[in-house]
């Protein structure tokens, strides 16, 4: 499906009534915690609009800390070297990133050793972030993060046994979510991040079943299981196109890329298909493909130049992180950057 212009897929938007005003969440019942934190996205969205040159943009990174390791680097390790902390940490909630096989639903999530290192982020100032790369329910065994044989209509069906190993996924997923309101804490959720590449089971199905998908992990979280805390963020892959956009943006508060090898300037049709549904409009993941010679300051430079409207950037921990990059503190240290120190905001509990 080839994808649709910007001014079309406005109107499209606009008519069929996804969209609802700023700072409207899309699921109706959003805790107040979650409010005053997406009013802040919103406002840093809003100030871009007035003079983008000069706007702030929030820091992110993977992980909170890999002790012992050199060849990947968390917030701690940026902290160590840099003296600051970024104001987003984004942590994985699936065992083994969805590849490994696991005897039960429990064993497949990993949020109870993720949730403390969210809880002490989110403590020194910090917003928080939650991904799941989920293994394929149409294994026994999980696992199978790339399988291409993943059934949705049985992922779908009530009844299956796809539908309940599925469900047992998002059951923990829930607890996750439930624990980190205990403790006060508001979510951005990424729940199926390159919805629209082959990388992972969930992009092998049609843009009727990604869409679907998608649909039943907001439904079941926010009407069944009642977390009321999360931040949606949709962030397709750059490099592909996404024809179901307008059939998932009424289940999400902000959107975004994830930006692999492509150079930023070559996203802008896509940033400004995204950004023309109005909502908040953050890099989702980069991960620039250059051994070791990649500038980190360049980022920001080009998100002036070329998505202008970015509140915030999540920057790989693996290979090519900011530290085995260079010039980490030009790009962290920024004046137009905001960690986690500068994250005030009203009606933050």
């Amino acid at each position: 499906m080839k994808c649709l212009c910007a001014s079309m897929l406005v109107a499209l938007i606009l008519f069929t009534g996804v969209v609802d005003a700023q700072n409207n969440l899309s699921n109706v019942n959003s805790s107040k915690g979650t409010k005053a934190l997406y009013k802040y996205l919103n406002d840093l969205s809003a100030s871009s609009n007035k003079e983008a040159s000069v706007s702030k943009v929030l820091s992110g990174i993977y992980g909170l800390r890999f002790p012992g390791r050199t060849d990947i680097v968390g917030a701690e390790e940026i902290y160590n070297k840099l003296g600051v902390w970024p104001a987003i940490v984004g942590l994985e909630y699936c065992w083994s990133t969805g590849t490994s096989q696991a005897l039960s639903s429990s064993q497949a999530m990993q949020w109870k050793t993720m949730n403390p290192q969210l809880i002490e982020h989110w403590e020194k100032g910090g917003i928080v972030k939650v991904i799941t790369h989920f293994p394929n329910p149409s294994n026994e065994k999980f696992g199978g993060l790339s399988d291409a044989n993943a059934n949705f209509s049985a992922i779908l069906t009530d009844g299956t046994p796809e539908r309940k190993r599925w469900l047992s996924l998002l059951d923990e997923v829930a607890l996750g979510i439930q624990d980190l309101d205990a403790h006060s804490i508001s979510v951005i959720y990424s729940p199926l991040e390159e919805l629209n590449s082959k990388s992972y089971w969930w992009g092998f199905g049609s843009d009727e079943d990604r869409a679907a998908l998608w649909i039943d992990i907001h439904n079941y979280l926010t009407k069944t299981k009642k977390c009321n805390n999360i931040i949606w963020l949709f962030a397709p892959r750059a490099d592909f196109d996404f024809g179901f956009l307008e059939k998932v943006i009424g289940f999400s508060d902000l959107v975004g890329l994830v930006i692999y090898s492509s150079p930023i300037s070559a996203c802008v049709d896509k940033y400004k298909l995204l950004e023309a549904t109005g909502k908040p409009f953050l890099i989702g993941l980069f991960y620039p493909r250059v051994d070791n010679t990649y500038d980190c300051s360049k980022l920001l430079v080009d998100i002036k130049a070329y998505l202008p409207k970015t509140i915030g950037f999540m920057y790989s921990h693996s290979k090519n992180n900011p530290l085995t990059s260079k010039n980490a503190e030009g790009l962290f240290k920024n004046n137009l950057i905001l960690n986690a120190v500068q994250v005030k905001y009203k009606g933050r509990l």
